[in-house]
């Protein structure tokens, strides 16, 4: 391999980086790696700082990268990417702990170790030693974004909340009622029912009584034991309510019937109502004049 190039590679966890011999300082720069004998290459943890210290270091000598930036988009992903570096770092400081702790007691029990051998010795306790701080160090940096980037996210999220806040119509029910006058393209006679009635529990019970005694009007049926399906069967059939029309009646009976009679999920109703609201502003301009 060229010693002016570089390989980039990923997997689901790691970067992997392959170059010449004679760069390996320049990948020893980088915290966080370690040598894989078996793959013949560098591996890092794949995180946004290593992916910017990796090509800011070698971007320009790179005749392959297959490497992408992780995206952190919450704050849980934040800090198991920080989680992941400093473990990788913890267990580089417990091997070289190890290490030293095998060369020392080597060193105290070897009686017969040349001059040259306990030289050796020496160097690889000083670089040893000077790795261990450097990790340390990146290990105390690593603790420190983390702990920056959990008060950002706090603060984003507050910012959201206001946002939020501050943005929120300040009477919901008033709200809601405009914006279902507004979708009946201000039908002058269900704006009148709506704003009756408002968004209340009794909405579907009284857009219910307001649709059978409409269709009773149109129909000219004054029999009261006629029930809302049968008056919509006779609209379908008399021609007075078009396919959308019948749709959004029965779907106004259903749900109307659904909240009267039947055991429903609490959290429902709010939907519910809604659902019959929008259907009536948009059953009303269908009907007849």
């Amino acid at each position: 391999m060229s010693k002016e190039i570089a390989i980039l590679e990923e997997t689901e966890t790691e970067y992997l980086l392959k170059i010449s011999y004679e760069q390996r300082d320049r990948a020893k720069a980088i915290s966080g790696r370690r040598w894989d004998e078996k793959r013949k290459c560098w591996v890092y943890p794949r995180t946004a700082r290593i992916y910017d210290a990796l090509i800011g270091e070698f971007g320009e000598d790179l005749v392959s990268c297959k490497i992408t930036r992780p995206t952190i988009t919450n704050e849980k992903d934040i800090v198991e990417s920080l989680r992941a570096e400093n473990q990788n770092l913890r267990d580089q400081m417990a091997k070289m702990d190890e290490l030293i702790e095998s060369l020392t007691k080597a060193k105290q029990t070897s009686q017969s170790s040349t001059e040259s051998e306990i030289q050796t010795l020496k160097l690889a306790f000083s670089t040893l030693e000077k790795e261990l701080k450097v990790s340390r160090d990146r290990l105390i940096d690593a603790e420190k974004e983390k702990s920056s980037l959990k008060q950002q996210v706090y603060e984003i999220k507050q910012e959201t909340n206001r946002i939020i806040k501050d943005n929120a119509p300040k009477d919901f029910n008033n709200y809601l009622k405009e914006l279902v006058k507004n979708a009946t393209g201000g039908d002058r006679d269900f704006c009148a029912i709506v704003d009756k009635i408002g968004f209340s529990k009794s909405a579907p019970i009284e857009i219910t009584k307001h649709l059978e005694s409409a269709l009773r009007n149109l129909l000219a049926i004054k029999d009261r034991n006629i029930k809302l399906h049968e008056l919509i069967a006779k609209g379908r059939d008399s021609e007075i309510l078009n396919d959308e029309a019948i749709q959004l009646a029965h779907l106004i009976r259903r749900h109307r019937n659904i909240l009267a009679h039947e055991e429903v999920d609490q959290r429902t109703n709010s939907a519910r109502i809604i659902l019959v609201l929008f259907a009536a502003a948009l059953l009303w301009p269908l009907l007849p004049e």
